[in-house]
């Protein structure tokens, strides 16, 4: 693994360590699978990278317009910030609903990082921003916009989120404004 670490570099390291310590697990579908994806041109050393973690809200309580996490929910939330507490997470997005920015509350308190809002209606402005920023960013959306976002990043989204389905975690690196690597997770 120091190999891997030493040409891909601390994000590329820092998802192996998370895989192989915490514990996730790669997507196992084949339809989840055919997405992971990899630029020819690895990761190159010196060079600032963009580390996107993107994911849907947590579960939600119930149908309502603006409900809030169940404790299945809360528990995902608090998950999340376990795995990402050492990710050196620079921002923080999320919508401006109670269950997205309840998933990535605990993450924002571990961090002391500030949740800032988006538009999920504007989501090309938002992949431009994210894109143009080094740094491992973290954006919670919904089960429409979380693909759409990784489609308007440059990554491969593979299926469509169910509406059961709060576990995908997509894992986007870039360089330059260029998404070299799409990988999928479950949390």
């Amino acid at each position: 693994m120091r190999t891997l670490l030493t040409y891909f570099g601390p994000p590329i390291g820092f998802l192996l360590s998370l895989i192989l310590i915490v514990g996730c697990a790669p997507a196992d579908s084949a339809a989840d699978s055919a997405a992971l994806t990899e630029h020819p041109l690895a990761s190159e050393p010196g060079r600032p990278t963009t580390t996107l973690f993107l994911l849907r809200h947590a579960e939600k309580t119930e149908a309502s317009a603006d409900p809030i996490l169940t404790t299945a929910g809360q528990q995902r939330a608090e998950r999340l910030a376990a795995m990402l507490a050492d990710a050196d997470v620079s921002a923080i997005y999320s919508t401006d609903l109670q269950r997205t920015r309840l998933t990535v509350q605990p993450l924002a308190t571990a961090t002391g990082l500030v949740v800032q809002t988006y538009d999920y209606r504007a989501l090309p402005a938002l992949a431009d921003s994210l894109l143009a920023r080094p740094g491992v960013h973290v954006v919670v959306g919904h089960s429409n916009t979380t693909p759409a976002l990784v489609a308007h990043l440059g990554g491969s989204a593979t299926t469509p989120i169910a509406e059961t389905e709060h576990d995908r975690l997509y894992v986007l690196t870039a360089q330059e404004g260029r998404v070299l690597s799409t990988t999928l997770l479950r949390y």
